[in-house]
């Protein structure tokens, strides 16, 4: 893929059509592909600014953006960017301009919510924040409970492992342990080998169990 003649091609859509949002998002892509990333930034910032009445498609164009972050290591504006889109996504069936997206389904609204969502998730916990961690995780399975496990819009098996195993670990992180066996539980039904995970948390919980009746 040649992104010069990408970013050529596209320059020349915007200049017929500034209101052209696929040809800024289209840009943008093929910006990060040459690793010119303030570019990149600025066309997705653009869409971001012209998709008010789009929340799906503006949606896209943080997430397009907090990506550019975690690229650059500017991982508090990523998140702020993730956030942004989760807030943009959680009234999009509301708001969506039929008229100019007409291909967006419900599937695929859950499917973009259930990526910003996994994201926030993993940069709360990056930061250190495991409570607003398990809080999105669990947002994120909440919204896979409502695709089919052959759903074409997303793997699901493999959304439903990053979110079971995350939020298990930021609940162990607060040492919630009753809260982990469950996702492991779910795990090990998934076909994952999380069997030594939770004997291991089983073992805590004992352990957490003893010092307080010696504390009694």
């Amino acid at each position: 893929l040649n992104y010069t003649e990408a970013v050529a091609s596209f320059t020349e859509a915007i200049g017929l059509d500034p209101e052209n949002i696929p040809a800024y998002m289209g840009r943008a892509e093929a910006y990060v592909g040459l690793k010119q990333y303030d570019d990149a930034k600025a066309d997705y910032t653009t869409a971001i600014e012209k998709t008010a009445d789009q929340p799906y498609t503006q949606a896209e164009a943080y997430v397009g953006r907090a990506e550019v972050n975690e690229l650059t290591t500017a991982n508090k504006d990523a998140l702020a960017d993730y956030e942004a889109a989760s807030t943009a996504l959680d009234t999009a069936l509301d708001k969506v301009d039929v008229e100019k997206i007409t291909d967006v389904t419900e599937q695929m609204l859950e499917a973009l919510k259930i990526k910003v969502y996994n994201a926030c998730a993993r940069l709360n916990a990056f930061f250190g924040r495991n409570e607003a961690a398990a809080a999105s995780y669990t947002k994120a399975i909440d919204s896979l409970a409502k695709l089919p496990d052959d759903a074409e819009v997303l793997d699901v098996k493999a959304a439903k492992i990053e979110s079971y195993t995350g939020r298990a670990d930021a609940n162990a992180a607060q040492e919630k342990y009753e809260e982990v066996l469950p996702d492991y539980d779910a795990l090990i039904d998934m076909g994952e080998d999380k069997t030594a995970d939770r004997d291991a948390i089983l073992r805590a919980m004992s352990l957490a169990k003893s010092k307080a009746g010696d504390l009694n």
